[in-house]
């Protein structure tokens, strides 16, 4: 997909902004968009997620806001082992280094992100394949789980049927 305002490079940034219902669109190269930040064409992300009244920060009961994404001074320690980007930096530049930040920093990333989205996991489309394997991974563990209880209860003729069950999925995965 090519830069909608040079037409040369491919398009690496999506941008979209919609206020008051009017939608903006653009897909554009990275020296396009930095250009048309810098002349203010772009709202600036870092700016609008640094602020003590952005997303990434909650507020008491009191108004004092707590920031999200945890003590900088404690987070900057903490780094990636895929990509060496801490934190702290990710925090200040608005964005994670690579995929394995979501991993190395999954405990901190729960709050903002189910303040971004409503919850800290993917929900959106996934093949069907992989929607059967992870369903059929979370019937695994909770037959498991049930099944500890029915042992611990000597319920052991629903224990043998859960059994069963965990061999027949296990043999699928």
């Amino acid at each position: 997909m090519q830069c909608e305002r040079c037409n040369k490079k491919k398009a690496t940034v999506f941008y979209r902004e919609n206020i008051n219902g009017r939608v903006k669109a653009l897909r554009l190269c990275g020296d396009c968009a930095e250009v048309m930040e810098e002349a203010g064409e772009l709202e600036d992300m870092s700016t609008v997620l640094s602020g003590a009244h952005s997303p990434l920060f909650a507020f008491t009961g009191t108004g004092c806001p707590i920031p999200l994404w945890g003590d900088a001074a404690d987070s900057s320690k903490k780094t990636c082992p895929t990509c060496g980007e801490s934190l702290a930096r990710a925090a200040e530049r608005g964005r994670l280094g690579c995929p394995a930040c979501y991993t190395a920093f999954s405990s901190e990333l729960a709050a903002p992100l189910r303040v971004f989205h409503g919850r800290a996991t993917h929900t959106g489309r996934v093949s069907a394949g992989f929607r059967a394997r992870k369903e059929a991974e979370r019937r695994l563990s909770e037959l498991r789980e049930r099944l500890r209880a029915a042992v611990a209860a000597e319920e052991f003729e629903q224990a043998a049927a859960m059994r069963d069950e965990i061999r027949r999925l296990e043999a699928t995965l």
